[in-house]
C-alpha cells in the first residue's frame, strides 16, 4: 500500500464490531436491571441532600451506577435470559433490531468507502496522438 492510499483510523469492520459490542451491553444491562428491579432513589427516600440539581446529579449518578453494577451480574444470566424470554420480549427485539440496523450501517459505509476510494487506473496510451505501435526487430543480413 501506497503512502497516498493508507487509510488514518479504524476500519470499518472494527468499527462495525464496536457498535454491536456496546449495543449488546446496553441491552444486557437494561435485561439484567430489569430482572434484578433496583429503583433508583426517590425525593421521599430520605436521602435528599439539596434540591433540584443537587437531586437531579445524585439520581443519575446512582442510575449510571446501578446499571453498571447489575450488567456485572453475570452468574445471574439463566434468570436474567429467561425473564427476558418470558416477559420483556421488547428488549429482545430491540437488541435483534438494533444489531440488524448496526450491521446494515458497517456494510453501507463499506460500500461509500470503496466508491470514494477507488484504486486508480493507469493509462496504457495517451489520451490524444496516433497509437504508438510497438517496434519491430530488423532482420540480420549477412553472415
Amino acid at each position: 500500500m501506497t503512502d497516498d492510499q493508507k487509510n488514518d483510523g479504524i476500519s470499518v469492520r472494527t468499527m462495525t464490531i464496536g457498535v454491536m459490542l456496546v449495543i449488546a451491553y446496553i441491552c444486557w444491562g437494561m435485561a439484567a436491571s430489569d430482572y434484578l428491579n433496583l429503583e433508583p432513589p426517590s425525593p421521599d427516600d430520605g436521602i435528599v441532600i439539596g434540591r433540584g440539581r443537587r437531586f437531579g446529579l445524585i439520581a443519575i449518578v446512582y442510575v449510571i451506577g446501578t446499571f453498571i453494577a447489575n450488567s456485572l451480574h453475570v452468574h445471574e444470566a439463566p434468570g436474567i435470559i429467561s425473564n427476558v424470554l418470558r416477559n420483556e420480549r421488547w428488549i429482545l427485539w430491540a437488541f435483534v433490531v438494533l444489531e440488524v440496523l448496526a450491521v446494515g450501517f458497517g456494510i453501507w459505509v463499506k460500500s461509500m468507502d470503496t466508491k470514494l476510494n477507488q484504486p486508480k487506473r493507469r493509462r496504457k496510451r495517451p489520451l490524444t496522438g496516433p497509437k504508438v505501435e510497438k517496434p519491430q526487430r530488423r532482420k540480420r543480413e549477412g553472415i
